[in-house]
């Protein structure tokens, strides 16, 4: 029995291997490793039957280590060292079997036990698989070649025909009435939200969780063996119960949601026959894809989505809303927006009709893009086209945004006005107070005061911001180098132009070229 310790601190490594009493353990070899690459190189040249691993290490952690143990089919009994120990739910899932953990700093006599443990079930593993006969092991291992045929049903474009499912079935003794109609389940894993204090990173775990609460709501026995976990979806293949599944399926999302603090959308599928799984798979994919709606709840195929009419009036009034400062309907009109189930080119659609609508308001009011659009809701106009909440947390930022920008306008005498006009038309010739005075026809003092009593900050001031405002601008074009920039907006001093964009924008002109990146 061959057991390889895997952790990047040297210290503890060693101090297991040197204070356990592997010869009482019943282990006959002890391997360590410092990192998850020297573990798969261990692996790959020696048999190993326990592996110890911590959870978290600098570049692949122990949950990856596993997987790939998985993946590459080695026979392996795995235990996790942590320093969580906020896993309340998921422990329990732990004592019935499905996987070992210890907490850190290392309790050595109960990870002494905790290996004797997991040696002696290995031993009794082995024994009974060399004692068994050849039907005592196809009777075990009977909920796995269930399990396969369904997966293959969905996920074989070939067993769409009943003759050849009729054959598979008959092949593997599984009964597979012809008449019977199923719904198909899927949950995309990558949808799923949880608390943070109550986060489990470990997939599997994760899943098995989901589909034990699945089992004391909705699933019946003979659903059990119908469960095909994938890398992006948890799906279930389910008796079609009509309006009591449907009732069953909220109150599943309810308990996720307030006893578990997971949030995530479950597609339900029309009903179907068995020859009918793989089409009805492909379906339901395609309603993820086109989902930014629903975050949480069920969406049933087949259910009627607005149309292209109403989807257009819905964001016109939203528009509308938006440029006619009408704060209480714009929140209405984004309450029925998320109401409605829109697909993804529907909101695209939608969002492109407020743009137009707002780039016609800002040229009648003649605001520019950089009094409109900070970097923050530029940065939602991109999370927008993602999910309604997102469009609907662009809108508001918007509203606000247009809200002080009217009030500042507001405020203005249109002398003022017309100099910031006049500023931000000339920003990349050489400017100043002379000649903004002889645009307006006064004197450079008179302007220079008026300025200040109005704006509260100087002329050379807001030339300052309108210049690198226009940097920026320049930058995210991508199309001219830094200096060249600098150069452009009138700055003699690259040093000085640096100085200045870090004041006003808190970043360097080359880390804001990189910012998002």
């Amino acid at each position: 029995m061959n057991v390889l310790i895997v952790d990047d601190e040297v210290y503890v490594v060693r101090t297991i291997k040197k204070r356990l009493n592997w010869e009482k353990i019943g282990v006959d070899e002890v391997f360590i490793a410092f990192n998850a690459q020297k573990a798969k190189e261990i692996l790959k040249e020696n048999p190993v039957d326990i592996i110890l691993t911590d959870v978290e290490m600098p570049g692949e952690s122990g949950l990856e280590l596993m997987k790939w143990v998985r993946e590459q089919g080695f026979d392996c009994k795995s235990i996790c060292l942590t320093c969580h120990m906020e896993f309340d739910y998921a422990r329990e899932a732990v004592r019935l079997g499905f996987v070992e953990y210890i907490v850190k700093p290392v309790d050595f006599e109960a990870l002494e036990q905790l290996l004797e443990r997991v040696v002696l079930g290995i031993r009794e593993e082995r024994h009974q698989k060399e004692e068994a006969s050849l039907g005592k092991l196809w009777f075990r291992d009977r909920g796995l070649i269930v399990s396969d045929f369904w997966k293959r049903l969905l996920e074989d474009e070939n067993l769409t025909q009943i003759d050849g499912i009729m054959e598979l079935a008959e092949q593997k003794r599984i009964a597979f009435p012809i008449d019977q109609t199923y719904r198909l389940l899927g949950i995309p894993v990558g949808r799923i939200s949880q608390k943070a204090e109550k986060q489990i990173e470990d997939s599997t775990l994760f899943q098995y969780i989901l589909c034990n609460i699945a089992g004391d709501i909705f699933l019946k026995e003979e659903d059990q063996n119908r469960i095909v976990n994938s890398q992006e979806y948890l799906w279930m293949i389910v008796a079609d119960d009509g309006e009591e599944l449907r009732e069953r399926l909220f109150e599943y999302i309810d308990v996720l949601r307030n006893v578990a603090g997971v949030r995530l959308v479950i597609y339900a599928g029309m009903p179907c026959y068995g020859d009918e799984l793989y089409g009805a798979r492909k379906r339901l994919q395609q309603l993820d894809r086109e989902n930014v709606s629903v975050t949480c709840g069920v969406i049933f195929e087949g259910e009627q989505e607005p149309s292209a009419q109403d989807v257009r009036q819905l964001f016109e009034k939203a528009a509308g809303c938006l440029t006619e400062q009408k704060k209480t309907e714009l929140d209405m009109t984004l309450h029925t927006v998320k109401s409605v189930k829109l697909s993804r080119q529907q909101l695209f659609y939608g969002i492109s009709l407020v743009n137009k609508a707002l780039s016609a308001y800002q040229q009648k009011k003649n605001y520019s893009d950089s009094e409109i659009w900070t970097e923050k809701l530029q940065n939602q106009l991109l999370e927008a086209y993602t999910s309604v909440d997102a469009f609907a947390d662009l809108l508001t930022g918007l509203y606000e945004q247009l809200d002080q920008v009217r009030s500042e306008d507001q405020e203005e005498s249109p002398m003022i006005t017309d100099m910031k006009r006049f500023v931000r038309e000339h920003i990349e010739e050489k400017i100043g107070r002379n000649e903004i005075a002889e645009a307006m026809n006064f004197s450079p003092d008179y302007v220079s005061k008026i300025f200040k009593k109005e704006t509260g900050i100087t002329l050379t001031e807001y030339i300052s911001r309108c210049r690198i405002e226009r940097a920026k601008e320049l930058i995210d074009e991508g199309r001219e180098s830094i200096g060249m920039i600098a150069e452009r907006l009138g700055y003699s001093s690259f040093s000085y132009f640096s100085e200045m964009f870090k004041r006003q924008t808190g970043y360097l002109p080359s880390s804001y070229r990189h910012r998002t990146e």
